[in-house]
């Protein structure tokens, strides 16, 4: 009669946490691989190609047109189109970011060279502004929620200056 080999329940229990061990090694490798995979993604998303450096900073979503128009303001100074794309149109954004923000120069350091005047209503939609030197002027067209449409900038006009 040949002898058949049983396994002893601390031989099973060996076993068994070895391939746990491998198992969780495993989803380890696999985990580490999609975050390195999703790291490279999101660089070439922002343009890869350099070695620039963006900050961004995290604000609170947008809830009015004014937020929008400001906001898209700001990404502006920050040279950061991937943020304009939350609150603004394509169009918008090409209209816009078509002139390098640039800050003037003064004894007390860079300042903003535009001064927010405020936004009034239109048929759909708002109309906020933005004033500077020499008759310069920046106006955002926001589509409001009038009609069902999300609020976006959908327009920029730069004048003068």
């Amino acid at each position: 009669m040949a002898h058949v080999h049983h396994e002893s329940p601390e031989e099973r229990k060996r076993s068994l946490n070895l391939w746990l061990v491998f198992v969780v090694v495993l989803v380890l490798i696999a985990a580490a691989a999609l975050a390195l995979v999703l790291i490279l993604q999101d660089d070439d998303k922002k343009g890869g190609g350099g070695s620039t450096t963006t900050t961004t900073t995290v604000t609170a979503a947008p809830t009015n047109p004014e937020e929008f128009a400001k906001a898209l303001y700001a990404d502006w100074q920050a040279a950061d189109r991937t943020a304009a794309a939350t609150v603004a149109s394509p169009e918008a954004i090409d209209q816009l970011f078509r002139f390098a923000y640039e800050p003037l120069q003064t004894n007390a350091g860079p300042t903003d060279p535009y001064n927010f005047q405020g936004c009034e209503g239109a048929a759909g939609s708002i109309i906020c502004t933005w004033s500077g030197q020499d008759d310069a002027q920046i106006v955002m067209t926001v589509r409001n929620t009038t009609g069902g449409l999300p609020v976006l900038v959908v327009q920029v006009q730069r004048q003068g200056g």
